[in-house]
């Protein structure tokens, strides 16, 4: 360790284990350092903003769980509430529900368009309506995308990959 310590600058040097190694020890400090590598690597290369809104809670957990490993997860369970957020920050998409007690998805999209502040925020609906009708509501509204809660995380995932892919090029 000490000849490692001559040839090597200690500021890059994350940590040293003598032995005999206490294995649990070195996976767990590996995986934090790991970890934490990884959440700098996307902070540095300006991890997307995606706010979730919701007012299925479960559905909210779910999500947050399966897009927070690629992007920073804002969640809420109201239209309300999403306005209120969006007074003060400026996400790079919205994940929207469709059907939601007193501001529908529909209408806050409208609400959103004809705000200027929020007018260029790209909009997909994330929901469980697949019927003709709603979906032709919606699309008269020109979001961003139409995706079904029944889809699976990874094609979800996916989609909201393919969208920054597709904006980026």
């Amino acid at each position: 360790i000490s000849t490692i310590k001559k040839m090597i600058p200690p500021e890059i040097i994350a940590g040293s284990f003598a032995r005999p190694f206490d294995t649990k020890n070195l996976l767990l400090k590996m995986d934090m350092l790991t970890r934490s590598d990884k959440r700098k690597e996307a902070e540095d290369n300006r991890i997307k903003h995606l706010l979730l809104v919701d007012d299925d809670a479960i559905f909210l957990t779910m999500m947050q769980g399966c897009l927070s490993d690629k992007y920073k997860i804002t969640a809420v369970k109201s239209s309300m509430q999403a306005m209120g957020f969006l007074n003060t920050q400026k996400p790079d998409l919205i994940l929207l529900d469709y059907e939601m007690p007193v501001t529908s998805g529909p209408e806050m999209l409208t609400m959103l368009r004809k705000t200027p502040a929020t007018a260029s925020i790209p909009v997909i609906f994330l929901t469980g309506k697949a019927d003709r009708n709603s979906v032709m509501k919606v699309m008269s509204l020109k979001p961003n995308g139409y995706l079904l809660k029944t889809m699976s995380n990874k094609e979800i995932v996916a989609s909201v990959d393919e969208f920054f892919r597709s904006i980026n090029k």
